[in-house]
């Protein structure tokens, strides 16, 4: 069974609250009350623009401190780096075949000594170090063919290689710090064969790693040893059927569109607080449901946007000390009915970062 860490829904006496199932809990998308779409804004910071570091709107943001890292998934040639005030810092790990490049950029994670870039290279992955001054310092080979990592605290990574059968038999693997695999997690046992889903697995707040996956309705916390299952959502009519894992892969594909699906997109918490990011497609009107849930509380609440309606608040980038924080096309920024002034922003700009209370 794919989902074997899943649990079934009760239904709670009040609907907005998670119910627990041997700890996990339970979230029916449908009944969690709808808030004001509006978050209670803190300040914007326009990332610097220069003829060299312009960007588009698919974009993988990492924060390290004071630091700022973006890929343009979409140009593919580099990382630039900002501060947390947008100042522009440079490029980065740059694409190419010269000294110092890398093949291509699947992902990175900052750490406090550089930049730990994962590249695809065939059957394999490998993890390139850089310092802080972008030289190499050393690349591991990998046991594991992988699409989207994360540094654990004691130094060992977490991979995911997504539904990629069967070049990978499980969609998670831990690997120790010299590449060699050491423990895996959710097994690859469904019947069809499936495409490697590049997306952002893995989001860290603080020292804790979380993870996500297409397809998936539980989002799961993960340290060297474990794959713990702490929030499960029940998306009513927008799951993705069991009949999905047992078809072509095209014809499942056609199915879930033609019916729309839901899929957990971001996922973090900290001490107070917990944040999912989902997106419901296929045909009709996109949606990003974003559900807040307050642990003192126990209640959950969302807010909804229509990607046919631009808005400042559509793409979470993660926590930065205790706000949360957006990045947003400046068009999207100036167009938007927030209480900020935008001076200096044109439309035409690098995108805005947006910080809101969490």
């Amino acid at each position: 069974m794919l989902f074997s860490l899943a649990v079934g829904i009760i239904v709670a006496a009040c609907r907005n609250q998670p119910d627990t199932v041997d700890g996990v809990r339970s979230l029916d998308i449908d009944e969690i009350e709808e808030v004001e779409a509006r978050y209670n804004l803190s300040h914007i910071v326009p990332l610097e623009t220069t003829a060299d570091n312009l960007l588009g709107d698919n974009l993988l943001v990492k924060t390290h401190e004071n630091n700022i890292f973006i890929y343009d998934r979409n140009a593919r040639n580099t990382i630039h780096h900002f501060n947390t005030k947008g100042i522009y810092l440079g490029k980065t790990v740059e694409v190419g075949e010269g000294p110092g490049n890398v093949k291509n950029i699947r992902d990175f994670v900052p750490t406090d000594s550089g930049l730990e870039v994962l590249v695809g290279m065939g059957e394999y992955s490998h993890i390139v170090i850089f310092d802080k001054y972008n030289k190499i310092l050393k690349e591991i080979k990998l046991d594991y063919q992988g699409s989207s990592f994360e540094k654990l605290l004691d130094g060992s990574y977490v991979v995911s290689g997504s539904y990629n059968k069967p070049f990978v038999d499980h969609r998670i693997a831990v690997l120790n710090e010299d590449g060699e695999k050491v423990k895996v997690f959710l097994a690859n046992d469904y019947s069809n064969q499936m495409l490697p889903m590049e997306e952002r697995n893995f989001h860290k707040a603080g020292e804790r790693v979380f993870f996500h996956e297409v397809f998936n309705p539980i989002a799961y916390e993960i340290s060297n040893d474990t794959l713990e299952a702490r929030h499960r959502f029940d998306f009513g009519k927008y799951a993705i059927p069991s009949q999905f894992w047992e078809v072509d892969i095209m014809k499942g594909f056609e199915m879930i569109h033609k019916n729309g699906f839901a899929n957990i997109y971001n996922y973090w918490e900290n001490d107070s607080k917990a944040f999912y990011e989902i997106y419901i497609e296929g045909k009709g009107d996109n949606k990003n449901q974003q559900v807040m849930w307050e642990k003192k509380s126990n209640k959950a609440v969302q807010r909804i946007f229509s990607k046919n309606k631009p808005t400042a608040f559509y793409h979470p980038i993660g926590l930065i000390g205790k706000q949360l924080v957006f990045i947003a096309q400046a068009a999207h920024v100036l167009t938007s009915e927030t209480d900020f002034a935008t001076h200096g922003v044109d439309k035409d700009d690098n995108p805005v970062l947006v910080f809101v209370d969490f």
